[in-house]
């Protein structure tokens, strides 16, 4: 019996050993003030005093007794453009407090971090915790180019972006599908003043969705620029698809033959005349 339990403890861990292991991003969401914009490195510094841990905001753990200071690389240069320092934020980020990545870095409508409504995101939506003004809620999901894959991400070659709006218990969905670079703006029912533009500048999607690629490794993330704007204030906009034209073969010119010009019929004159000359000596 306890060689059957021993084989048996044996042949899990083997199974174990043997399965393949995704590479789990840790990722942690905190809400603060931003110290610091650095346009030439990059980078956005935010001192955190709230953590989200699923359910609701807490304090900051301990990991970030020293001084609540968050340095990470931005998720686009549109986030560098508009967020400033003391600009009140909710963000996702990966790695350490030191060296992380912004996954996503929104401004709050208002001082207080854990605000319940947001003016505007960076990055990707899908690591939002709260709702835009007027209640806008975006998800999405993104369609992977099967011929640009590397490990468990493709590069995204579309997505498709609902909106819904939550208020006075009613929902106006909305949806789009959109391409890398795209700007498409979610309307809002009549006596709402703003409405939503949602960019996508890029995206990633799972190697899963496509049969010769690799579903194990790190997830995918995404890149949006969103903002609650003032009706009519922005228009959509389809970036244009350049074409690869054929080459048209140009035929190579071929020299033609100069004519004698007026210096050399000038030559052959004075050769005759001289000819004439020694005949008649």
């Amino acid at each position: 019996m306890r060689l059957s339990i021993k084989l048996i403890a044996a042949a899990v861990i083997l199974l174990i050993a043997a399965a393949p292991v995704a590479a789990a991003v840790q990722e942690t969401t905190v809400a603060g003030t931003i110290t610091n914009v650095n346009q030439a490195k990059g980078t956005i510094d935010i001192y955190a005093d709230k953590m989200w841990n699923g359910v609701t905001w807490t304090g900051i753990s301990v990991q970030f007794a020293a001084d609540h200071k968050i340095t990470g690389t931005a998720p686009s240069s549109e986030a560098l453009a508009y967020l400033s320092v003391g600009d009140t934020v909710q963000a996702t980020f990966t790695g350490v407090s030191s060296q992380a990545a912004w996954v996503t870095v929104s401004k709050v409508d208002g001082t207080d971090p854990a605000g319940k409504f947001l003016l505007a995101s960076f990055g990707d939506p899908s690591k939002i915790v709260n709702s835009f003004q007027n209640n806008f809620k975006v998800t999405f999901d993104t369609a992977p180019d099967c011929d640009s894959c590397s490990g468990s991400v493709c590069t995204a070659s579309s997505a498709y972006v609902k909106v819904v709006q939550g208020w006075n218990e009613k929902n106006y969905p909305s949806d789009a599908q959109m391409i890398p670079g795209e700007r498409h703006v979610f309307k809002s029912p009549e006596g709402c003043l703003q409405e939503l533009s949602v960019t996508f500048v890029k995206g990633e999607a799972s190697a899963g969705l496509c049969s010769s690629a690799s579903a194990v490794g790190r997830q995918p993330f995404s890149v949006f620029t969103i903002e609650v704007v003032p009706k009519g204030s922005v228009q959509d906009y389809v970036p244009v698809i350049a074409v690869p034209t054929e080459a048209t073969a140009v035929p190579t010119p071929v020299p033609t033959q100069a004519s004698p010009g007026f210096g050399f019929v000038i030559a052959v004159i004075g050769i005759v005349a001289a000819i004439g000359a020694v005949r008649r000596l």
